[in-house]
């Protein structure tokens, strides 16, 4: 039997195997699938829609990834934890990679490979999504080597646990990047708004180093471009960018007050 259809790149994992950067930004609030389109031509490589701690159901993901899909754009989900149903499911909805969080033991990644790979790398339960394949038949061994291939895995680099035992983390086959979050690394080191805390900082750089020996991308989520542009300069490769919500009420507030400073004096 021969693909009736050429399935899809990986494009964010592929420029992150080149050794480029990779920018996206976080769906937290807009549940229409056209997010995608709209995200498509402001030019960002990835998303990341958030079902860890915001409110997207199942039907919704799969327009999201439908769209995404068509509109050449990676659609990624973070999940809300490192179940099987959790982690398989969205992947069945079309998603292109998770992002784990939580993560801090060798055996979570382990688990993570596990539910995200097809065999011969994994036991993830066989589905060729209508999304993946548009509805259109296709080899089902081709199919295997493809999610194999194409589906990104992420974990989520947020504890001083993790960083502690990174290189055991990104050693495991089958991680493509880690993705640092820095309130909740914060919060675990007792130091929440303090942002600029050298032991933070180091943290970062412990992480890019470990990924940097191990063949990983390192990444981070930001809410400013100059941070994010300078731990880029750093080695960050999955650069993520504010959220669909920031990112509206950034550039809302901006034409506001340029607007507003227009207005004649009375």
């Amino acid at each position: 039997m021969t693909m009736a259809i050429r399935l899809k790149e990986n494009k964010a994992k592929r420029s992150l195997n080149r050794g480029s950067v990779a920018f996206g930004t976080m769906v937290t609030s807009v549940r229409s699938p056209q997010v995608a389109e709209i995200l498509a031509a402001a030019g960002f490589d990835f998303f990341v829609v958030d079902t860890e701690h915001h409110y997207f159901d199942m039907s919704q993901l799969a327009d999201m990834m439908t769209v995404a899909r068509a509109a050449d754009i990676v659609p990624l989900v973070r999940v809300p934890d490192t179940l099987y149903h959790l982690m398989a499911r969205p992947l069945d909805c079309g998603a292109m990679g998770l992002v784990c969080p939580r993560v801090e033991t060798r055996e979570q990644v382990e688990t993570i490979i596990q539910c995200t790979k097809y065999q011969p790398e994994g036991q993830r339960g066989a589905s060729l999504s209508s999304i993946h394949t548009a509805c259109q038949k296709i080899d089902h061994l081709e199919y295997m080597r493809w999610a194999n291939d194409e589906t990104m895995v992420v974990i989520q680099i947020e504890s001083r646990r993790a960083v502690e035992n990174i290189d055991e983390l990104v050693s495991v086959p089958g991680v493509d990047a880690t993705w640092i979050g820095p309130f909740d690394l914060a919060q675990s080191m007792g130091l929440v708004g303090k942002w600029e805390a050298p032991e933070l900082l180091e943290c970062y750089d412990r992480v890019i180093a470990a990924c940097n020996r191990h063949g990983v991308a390192p990444g981070i989520h930001l809410k400013d471009t100059a941070s994010l542009g300078r731990w880029v300069g750093r080695g960050m490769r999955l650069a993520t960018y504010s959220t669909d919500a920031g990112l509206l009420i950034e550039a809302g507030s901006k034409a506001l007050g340029e607007l507003r400073a227009l207005v004649p004096k009375g």
